[in-house]
């Protein structure tokens, strides 16, 4: 008999193509590998769609993935980042790189008294907004002077021990005026640096606090200063 008649059909599949996430002085995870790294690279399908995950960098607020490393403008050739919901879509058969547009993490600087009070005649510092490795001398923010400080009332006599950042009203470091401001110093180690972080402050922001601490003449210790610090902080990326 003679053979019976055979097709061959033709089977085609979406073009892969490298997609490289460069965290640019940052890193990330959750593209190619668990494990946070500088970048990460992996095959996309030509067509499909697939989340973008959310670099991290200390003292840096993430704004974007882009197209270029640089560019004249904040976003040039940037994607529109919305947190949670960024897309990558691949339109190209050729390897392609995004890079991690960033901004440094802005603190608004106050200070608080820990139930002292300024000596008639003097004038409480405004404060103002200090970029994260800053200090509040490069800056040009007034720093109080202890001498217009007077003490808490109180039974014991106190004298003035210095400012120090506190968290959940507890000292974290004590500071200055030249003192570059850091996650470290500012015991916010472990918070999301996308948001503004006061550190010192009224509102219900997360942030640590700047306060005075006053020692006792008669007892040992110190009294930390009060610092209205909320206690619905919000855990993230350092």
């Amino acid at each position: 008999m003679p053979p019976a008649a055979t097709t061959y059909h033709a089977v085609w599949v979406p073009v892969q193509a490298p997609v490289t996430l460069d965290a640019n002085g940052g890193t990330v995870a959750g593209w190619s590998g668990a494990v946070a790294e500088p970048s990460q690279t992996r095959s996309v399908a030509y067509g499909s769609t697939l989340a973008l995950p959310t670099p991290t960098q200390d003292g840096q607020v993430f704004l974007a993935w882009c197209t270029s490393r640089s560019g004249t403008g904040v976003l040039d050739g940037c994607t529109t980042y919305v947190p949670g919901s960024m897309t990558y879509t691949q339109a190209t058969t050729g390897a392609t790189t995004l890079y991690a547009k960033w901004r440094t993490a802005t603190f608004t600087l106050g200070f608080a008294l820990g139930g002292g009070t300024y000596r008639g005649g003097s004038t409480a510092p405004t404060g103002g907004d200090v970029l994260y490795g800053q200090s509040a001398a490069a800056s040009g923010l007034t720093w109080p002077d202890p001498s217009d400080l007077a003490p808490p009332p109180d039974a014991d006599p106190y004298v003035f021990a210095g400012w120090y950042t506190t968290q959940a009203g507890t000292p974290v470091a004590r500071v200055s005026a030249d003192t570059a401001l850091t996650w470290a110093n500012l015991g916010a180690r472990g918070w999301s640096a996308r948001a503004r972080a006061p550190i010192t402050h009224s509102s219900s922001r997360p942030g640590g606090c700047t306060g005075v601490r006053w020692r006792s003449t008669r007892r040992a210790g110190m009294s930390p200063g009060h610092c209205p610090c909320p206690a619905d902080r919000t855990p993230g990326p350092r």
